[in-house]
């Protein structure tokens, strides 16, 4: 899966902005300083100007979504896909309909995390 999240995902950035981008996948090495050089350069090379890649081992990124990590349940609410295995991604809609609840949006860069319908953490 590839997703671009971020500023030029929600269509915010400026001429400053970088490319942010998720990649997803089993080749990708569960430790994401060991991508190789021609993966990294590949994705490096996707978008015009500078790219911010985040490499993520599959099992890692399905932890991190049932968990409710707020990094990557809001690059799946505002990111935009640009390659996804159907597999996967059925995977990943249901783990993310599950997650979900766990936060509440409050304007762009405020995240409130609910448990069991209390307010556990305001992360701004």
């Amino acid at each position: 899966m590839i997703m671009l999240f971020s500023s030029n995902a929600r269509g915010d950035y400026t001429d400053l902005s970088d490319y942010d981008v998720l990649i997803v996948g089993g080749e990708i090495p569960r430790d994401p300083r060991k991508v190789p050089d021609d993966l990294y350069m590949s994705v490096v090379k996707m978008y015009p100007g500078e790219v911010d890649p985040v490499f993520m081992d599959m099992e890692v990124f399905m932890k991190k979504l049932k968990e409710g990590v707020t990094f990557i349940l809001r690059i799946l609410e505002e990111g935009k896909v640009r390659y996804r295995d159907e597999e996967f991604s059925s995977q990943v809609v249901r783990a993310y309909s599950e997650a979900r609840p766990t936060y509440v949006r409050k304007g762009k860069d405020r995240i409130i995390v609910v448990t069991k319908g209390k307010q556990v953490r305001d992360i701004p």
